[in-house]
């Protein structure tokens, strides 16, 4: 990275960083984004600083295309502790729109279209698929919003939530260190 008129930076390749600290000439890393031959972002790096004694080094995201340049994943870092990446993928329709997305946690999400490409139809299914939510939209010949629906989840197909709390259904990944009292 080179410094050009008025002390701007100017990024050289396909690597970017935001450098500056208000004027002081120590360099802080804010972001490192690495971009892929079509320009499109491939991996991004969160801040970090060696010296600090919870983050001393970055996070990294990524992101993978399809060979027509669609977002198939998204993986993101694990959460503190843990080894598992929270990864989320997409598919498409042959013209584009998005299909269907499937998070982390294996809820998945469809979506359907108009030929218009305004969205007509987001089902959301619970991991495992013992329940789901539908909403849908209909619209005027002139696009503006006719109607819309959420049916919610059904009566009698509520999944119950299981958190930390519930030991006899926690599982850990990775190793936690345990504190007694927090940091600020």
């Amino acid at each position: 990275m080179e410094t050009g008129a008025a002390g701007v930076p100017t990024w050289t390749g396909s690597l970017a960083a935001v450098l500056g600290d208000g004027g002081s000439s120590k360099a802080v890393l804010v972001a490192h984004t690495v971009y892929d031959k079509l320009n499109r972002p491939i991996e991004q790096l969160t801040p970090f600083d060696k010296d600090d004694a919870l983050i001393k080094t970055p996070d990294k995201t990524t992101y993978v295309y399809d060979e027509v340049g669609r977002m198939t994943e998204t993986s993101t870092p694990p959460s503190a502790g843990q080894a598992v990446r929270n990864t989320t993928r997409y598919s498409y329709f042959d013209n584009g729109w998005v299909r269907e997305s499937t998070d982390p946690w294996d809820i998945a999400t469809a979506y359907d279209h108009n030929p218009l490409g305004q969205q007509t139809l987001r089902t959301v299914k619970s991991a495992g698929g013992s329940s789901n939510r539908t909403m849908t939209w209909d619209y005027f010949p002139d696009g503006k919003l006719k109607s819309r629906s959420d049916s919610g989840v059904p009566v009698g197909e509520h999944v119950a939530l299981v958190d930390n709390s519930n030991t006899a259904n926690v599982v850990s990944a990775g190793t936690w260190t345990s504190v007694s009292s927090g940091a600020g």
